[in-house]
């Protein structure tokens, strides 16, 4: 196995630790990226251009949101399943994470107003069930609602 093989593999390994900061992990390596959400519906896709080359990209499931490689700094993210999952790009400067939310299709008619801007999430919480409703705005600017989804436990404390 060749040096550089092997350095991505262990930046892999700590690109994984380092998300699990989000869940109350440990401490994230230096240089590395804060978490940033992505927002899609089931079945849609959404471009992510990235700032350096990605020498490795991981998801964590891609049953809930798969990535196709476009370029070395531009990746697809499709939305597959309703749920929430993690991306993690590695490149030679910087390790990158994303929680990826992927949401309902709208449930008005799209045409009616284009919905503009990022969805905006609400977490409700009733007794130990957590779900998270997503609104945007269309171009009137009322509240438009997306849907929800149950947010699952941390898989570490099944």
């Amino acid at each position: 196995m060749t040096r550089s093989r092997v350095n991505r593999m262990l930046a892999l390994a700590a690109g994984l630790l380092a998300g699990a900061v989000a869940l109350g992990g440990p401490a994230a390596p230096a240089g590395a990226q804060t978490l940033t959400r992505l927002y899609l519906s089931k079945d849609k896709s959404q471009v992510l251009d990235l700032r350096q080359p990605a020498a490795t990209v991981a998801v964590a499931n891609p049953a809930i949101a798969d990535v196709q490689v476009i370029s070395p700094t531009r990746l697809l993210v499709i939305g597959r399943s309703v749920g929430v999952t993690s991306l993690v790009t590695f490149s030679d400067a910087a390790v990158g994470h994303y929680d990826v939310v992927v949401h309902p299709a709208p449930m008005v008619e799209v045409a009616a107003q284009p919905l503009q801007g990022a969805p905006h999430g609400v977490l409700v919480q009733r007794a130990d069930k957590l779900t998270e409703h997503f609104f945007t705005r269309d171009t009137t600017q009322q509240w438009v609602e997306l849907g929800s989804v149950k947010v699952e436990p941390d898989a570490g404390k099944k």
